[in-house]
């Protein structure tokens, strides 16, 4: 789970900025709060809703986060540049370094993990960890000048590889690549669990992607081409069931009008693939292919809807309208959240959609965490003003970015902003401001 994110100096945040899930002093909806007292004590949300005008900086904030988990999980080729884009409307700014760190929970230990980095180089590296009720540390990096990483480890670091081994670890490691990734690489134990969260607890949607194994899921799972086509139905998207269906890949029937030779880069690239599964999207042909010891799959998906005489038509996921195929490629990021915990991040949620669809889904997700006693997090960004309901959203939960007249971005929470604002009634008590609902 996600305690906080933060970020300086990169994109449009000039200064230090922080997205934080701990709870607040509210004690509205105290169901919302997820308890966890193992280890250190963390009181979380289960949501963050982001609103803002465009180009208030909602998107370049997950694009920091993205950022981060792409040089974490990905790293940099050798000599290569790390991607930071620094604040750019401010020439101080240009030639500093941007800083980048998340606090984490990962089977019941809080983690730490952060970087500060510039476009040729990575400047600082820390982790460090909650094993008991008290934080340790677990490595720190410095790069001098000249580009050699000095490390200073932990007990439990110098405990599983040795002082020697750690020092080679140091002088091995480019001024461009972070600590973590080398010792991964290494067969390190230590930070599996900071790779491990980057990589399949922390799942980041933007509003450019897409989602190929949706036809899969749907193939070989019954229990979620069922959650999918309930949670379709009681959506009221007309659709009243889902069907997949998978048969022999014949290129003139399934990718009629495309070439032979670009049939057989396709084939090519499928063989490629560890996990044998292609999603082809050109124009003029469509298809979701997988590879299994008897040959290619031809997967699609079909949805059913009524007709005049009561009679079910079932047609391909193409020609349903741009909003039920957003709720469609969503749902399964939806089912992910409900069968086990992740960090679940969403640009523009509402994308195609309309407000009361956005609320029954981020509903459904609630129901979820709440009654199910899931630990998962959504975090999500929206221009629907009408989606920070009461009956939804803690004032904690609720969070507005903006930006001064620098151009630089700043975020804050609906309750910060009541504080500093100083909303208070003449007896004394909190004044409620809510948008919507």
């Amino acid at each position: 789970m996600l305690l906080s994110f933060t970020v300086s100096n990169f994109l449009s945040f000039k200064e230090e900025t922080v997205l934080n899930m701990i709870r607040g002093k509210s004690q509205f909806m105290t169901n919302h709060v997820l308890v966890d007292t193992e280890n250190k004590r963390t009181e979380l949300l289960p949501v963050a809703v982001m609103h803002g005008s465009n180009a208030s900086g909602k998107s370049n904030l997950i694009s920091a986060l993205v950022f981060m988990r792409d040089i974490v999980l990905r790293g940099v080729i050798p000599g290569g540049e790390t991607g930071v884009i620094p604040f750019l409307l401010d020439k101080n700014k240009q030639k500093e370094p941007s800083r980048f760190e998340v606090v984490f929970k990962q089977d019941g230990v809080v983690y730490t993990y952060g970087f500060v980095a510039s476009t040729d180089r990575i400047h600082e590296e820390w982790l460090l960890g909650y094993f008991s009720n008290q934080e340790s540390l677990i490595f720190e990096r410095v790069t001098s000048d000249t580009g050699k990483a000095m490390i200073k480890c932990g007990n439990r670091l110098l405990k599983e590889k040795g002082k020697k081994f750690l020092e080679v670890y140091a002088s091995g490691t480019r001024q461009e690549k972070l600590f973590v990734t080398e010792a991964f690489a290494q067969n390190t134990k230590t930070v599996e669990p900071i790779i491990n969260w980057f990589q399949t607890s922390l799942v980041i949607i933007t509003s450019e992607n897409v989602f190929t194994s949706l036809e899969l899921n749907s193939s070989g799972d019954s229990d979620f081409r069922s959650f999918l086509e309930e949670f379709l139905k009681a959506a009221n998207t007309g659709i009243s069931d889902v069907i997949c269906s998978e048969e022999t890949f014949v290129p003139t029937k399934h990718l009629r009008g495309i070439s032979r030779e670009v049939v057989a880069d396709i084939i090519t690239e499928l063989s490629r693939r560890g996990n044998g599964i292609l999603n082809v999207n050109m124009p003029g042909a469509t298809a979701v292919l997988k590879k299994t010891d008897s040959g290619i799959k031809y997967l699609e998906m079909r949805f059913g809807h009524a007709g005049t005489d009561g009679e079910v038509f079932h047609v391909k996921k193409d020609m349903e309208s741009q909003g039920t195929k957003r709720l469609i490629q969503i749902t399964l990021a939806l089912n992910a959240a409900r069968s086990k915990d992740i960090v679940l991040v969403v640009d523009r949620l509402d994308r195609n959609l309309h407000t009361s669809i956005t609320k029954f889904f981020v509903q459904t997700f609630l129901a979820s965490v709440i009654d199910e006693e899931h630990r998962s997090q959504l975090i999500f960004t929206t221009h629907d003003t009408n989606l920070l309901d009461k009956t939804l959203f803690r004032e904690d939960e609720i969070w507005f970015l903006e930006k001064d007249k620098e151009g630089a971005s700043h975020i804050s929470s609906l309750e910060e902003y009541k504080q500093n604002k100083g909303f208070r009634s003449e007896n004394g008590n909190e004044t409620h401001l809510w948008l919507g609902g």
